[in-house]
């Protein structure tokens, strides 16, 4: 509720009323107040007329606007409508958002941006609002409880802001949009793409142990995953229609045209909606994934689900993690040689509780209160590794860390990345990305690789020198030995890297030449065996016949 206060002179002669609040009466609303000069009965029926104004507002009004009730008069006045109603009329308006972005940008203003600016007339915020409500996010006030963000997050909160304004542009309230002025720069990592540190990327191998810890019913969904690269929502919304037969002119390809969104009006409730950014697309898959789709799919009406949950219906993605991917990573990760170790150890005469020597409820946290088995320090229950045990042998037919079903998808395009054949355009359009400029955020880091394959590409394009190639030059060898003779035998008995042999040309030539020429000679051929390969390989040297 409003305060008011009584604020007097050290001579106790002269004074004011002060009338304080906080706009929208919560903790991170900023400060407004009306100071009323004079002790006299006059200033304390403004200072009371100011507080129950306020408090009748629910202190959703400015200190501006309470001077104008009061007294008749407003130190600024403006004709564009305060930036919380401007939010409540724009977004109202949105006719492209899903039930989920509409909660999610309400929240967002609610919670982080209307405290700041949500009192103020819309053509009064300029770019130090804008660049307030950006450094609180990064570094929020201790008393405001709030966690400091990211840029990636700090991004998502900028984009409603440069939103509000842009619309406001458009509408006529204001001419510039004052975002546009704070030298903010975007990180337009897509919010399931972001967490850069935490990307994993399957290799090859590491790929086939993750598919092999999997029920063989279950391993369509991984197939998928890392096959199409699309996301979970996506993947598991696909009918049995989305799967296009192979044609005369085009390979077999998967469509994506929707996705699972989660609903306003019920959190936990779910339905179908076109996929991220609505990039509907149709991307090419091996024959070998789709003749496992064919088989798999055998039977089912075109609308049927491709993923399905035991009983046929779709399969929610927290069953999924729970039951299905959890388990089955887990047991990537532990290693038959090296196994994790027991909880339970040898301890004679032990007894008591299983919590007296650390034991620990998987689902309470707390002390175990079970009886331990009599000469170990543990109760039946906690026989065995830990339920989320590990080995860390780091064994080549292990994984090495924890994974998400969305590390599919990054490994996806890291298989993609490690081709230079594969251009960026045509991975961010199979990752259904809204533009190339996110694929290049989110894996600008692969693209080294496929930097230094276009080095080596121009390198061996450029290698020969101008002009016509100059002939071999011979090898030196001995006079007393017959070069033509030395020189076909070499050429005979060489690899298709130049490399002669010694015991080959021995028994090519060793009969035709002495021992102690024949030394001389294979000397000067070993040392030049480096000098051959690169001229064979530069020259095209031919073959004698």
């Amino acid at each position: 509720m409003a305060k008011l206060e009584t604020r007097r002179s050290k001579d106790g002669k002269s004074g004011s009323y002060r009338v304080s609040w906080l706009f929208g009466g919560s903790r991170g609303g900023k400060t407004q107040t009306c100071t009323f000069t004079g002790l006299d009965k006059g200033a304390l029926s403004l200072a009371n007329t100011a507080k129950e104004l306020a408090e009748a507002r629910r202190h959703r009004i400015t200190s501006d606007e309470v001077y104008a009730s009061v007294l008749g008069e407003r130190k600024k006045v403006s004709s564009t409508p305060l930036v919380r109603d401007w939010f409540e009329e724009w977004i109202g308006s949105r006719v492209r958002l899903s039930p989920r972005e509409r909660r999610n940008y309400r929240s967002k203003f609610e919670r982080r941006i209307a405290p700041l600016i949500g009192h103020l007339p819309v053509d009064q915020v300029t770019f130090v609002e804008i660049g307030k409500i950006i450094n609180d996010l990064r570094v929020p006030p201790v008393s405001s409880g709030h966690k400091p963000l990211a840029n990636t997050s700090v991004t998502r909160y900028y984009s409603v802001v440069f939103s509000l304004f842009k619309a406001a542009v458009a509408r006529g309230h204001i001419t510039v949009n004052p975002c546009l002025e704070s030298g903010f720069v975007r990180n337009e990592t897509d919010h399931d793409d972001e967490g850069t540190e935490h990307r994993f990327y399957l290799t090859e191998d590491q790929y086939q142990v993750l598919l092999s810890a999997f029920k063989p019913e279950d391993r369509i969904v991984i197939e998928l995953l890392v096959g199409t690269g699309g996301r979970y929502s996506e993947v598991t919304a696909l009918a049995v229609e989305d799967i296009l037969a192979p044609t005369a002119t085009e390979g077999p390809r998967i469509r994506f045209r929707r996705a699972w969104k989660e609903s306003r009006e019920k959190k936990g409730s779910w339905y179908l909606g076109p996929p991220k950014s609505r990039q509907r697309r149709t991307v090419g898959i091996s024959m070998n994934l789709y003749e496992q789709l064919v088989d798999y799919v055998q039977g089912l009406p075109p609308e049927a689900f491709v993923v399905r949950a035991r009983r046929g219906g779709p399969m929610r993605y927290q069953n999924w993690h729970t039951h299905i991917w959890k388990p089955a990573v887990l047991n990537a990760r532990r290693c038959g040689l090296h196994p994790p170790p027991n909880q339970e150890t040898r301890m004679e005469g032990s007894s008591g509780r299983c919590g007296d020597y650390g034991g620990i409820g998987a689902y309470s946290g707390k002390p175990c209160n079970l009886s331990v088995v009599p000469g170990y320090n543990r109760c039946g229950r906690h026989f065995g590794p830990r339920a989320d045990a590990v080995s860390t042998c780091g064994c080549p037919g292990v994984l090495p860390r924890n994974l998400n079903e969305h590390d599919l998808r990054h490994s996806h395009a890291g298989f993609l990345f490690a081709n230079p054949t594969v251009t960026v355009n045509a991975i961010s359009r199979r990752l259904g990305h809204g533009s190339i400029r996110t694929t290049v955020d989110i894996y600008g880091g692969l693209l080294p690789k496929a930097e230094q394959a276009a080095i080596d590409a121009i390198t061996a394009a450029t290698r020969s020198k101008p002009g016509r190639p100059t002939a071999v030059k011979p090898l030196s060898l001995p006079k007393t030995t017959s070069r033509e003779v030395v020189l076909a035998a070499a050429r005979s008995v060489a690899d298709k890297d130049g490399r002669v042999a010694r015991k080959d040309l021995t028994a090519k030539i060793g009969d035709r030449l002495t021992k102690t020429t024949l030394a001389y000679t294979l000397t000067a051929l070993v040392k030049s065996e480096a000098l051959l390969r690169e001229q064979r390989n530069r020259y095209r040297l031919p073959t004698a016949a």
